[in-house]
């Protein structure tokens, strides 16, 4: 039986990239920066993603750094 995603929520990924609002999580998504794995709610919903998404990005970040 296969495994469920590791999905996170947007307040999950801001903790993980040392963000303190989740509009800059949404910018992210706006600017594909960072893809989502769902929205939940239609349009305006809250955004789920793989972790191994944000990780990703934070190890680039931090590589940048």
């Amino acid at each position: 039986m296969p495994q469920a995603p590791d999905l996170i929520t947007t307040r999950e990924a801001m903790e993980i990239l040392g963000y303190a609002n989740p509009s800059s999580i949404a910018r992210m998504v706006y600017e594909n920066k960072l893809t989502p794995a769902l929205q939940m709610g239609g349009k305006g919903g809250s955004y789920v993603f793989h972790r191994a998404d944000v990780l990703k990005i934070a190890a680039e970040r931090a590589g940048a750094a």
